[in-house]
Parts: structure tokens; C-alpha cells; sequence
């Protein structure tokens, strides 16, 4: 389990990885789930693949929302902070632009909105 959390998790997330205790699983730590039996490792190795993924969309999220972040200084200079943290109306399931934007395709849809606004001002 330790090898393959290495193998896959970088420094600072091989700690947090292992020091975060499993919710779904009762509290435990991943290494004690592991060493329980062979359910244990597998739901280990699952929470393990799950945690990845999160801090993988993590990652992605925020390089996208620093470029929505630019694209609104470049449209509203020193309100760009602002307004890529307010709600639209309608637009964005109800989420400020900054939230919505999580990928390439969010970040699209949320940087039509803030050329949306632009004009309506």
C-alpha cells in the first residue's frame, strides 16, 4: 500500500494521504484499513485512487480559474476580483464564475459570462 501511495502521490499529498483519516470508512487512517486484511487494502487502494482524482481536479481547477482570473483583470482592471466572485441571475447554475470554472469547458461558459457583462456596462 505505502508503495503504491508513493508510486502515485507526490511529497506534501503522500502526507495528507496518509494522515487523513477515511470518513466512509470509519475514521480509520488508510495504512490501518490496509493492514486489516485483503478488503482493507482494496478499499485502501480505493480511497487512495479517489483521493488522486480529487487532488487532480483540484489542480486543474485552479489553473483554469487563474485564467478566468486574468481574462476578468483584462476586461475590468481592478473590479475583475469582484465580479468574478458575484452570482449571475440564471447564469452558471447560480455560482459566481470563479466557483463554476473548474475546467476548460466551465471555464468558457463562465468567461461568455463576463464578456456578457462587460457589455451590458
Amino acid at each position: 500500500m505505502i508503495r503504491r501511495a508513493e508510486q502515485t502521490l507526490d511529497g506534501p499529498d503522500l502526507a495528507d494521504f496518509l494522515r487523513t483519516p477515511l470518513a466512509d470508512q470509519g475514521g480509520i487512517l488508510p495504512l490501518e484499513l490496509a493492514e486489516r486484511n485483503f478488503a482493507g487494502l482494496r478499499l485502501a487502494e480505493e480511497a487512495l485512487s479517489k483521493f488522486v482524482q480529487s487532488r487532480h481536479a483540484e489542480r486543474v481547477a485552479t489553473e483554469w480559474r487563474s485564467k478566468l482570473d486574468s481574462e476578468a483583470r483584462e476586461l475590468f482592471g481592478d473590479r475583475a476580483a469582484r465580479i468574478v466572485r458575484q452570482s449571475v441571475d440564471g447564469k452558471l447554475n447560480g455560482r459566481p464564475p470563479l466557483i463554476y470554472c473548474r475546467d476548460e469547458r466551465t471555464f468558457r461558459a463562465a468567461l461568455g459570462v463576463l464578456h456578457w457583462i462587460a457589455q451590458a456596462q
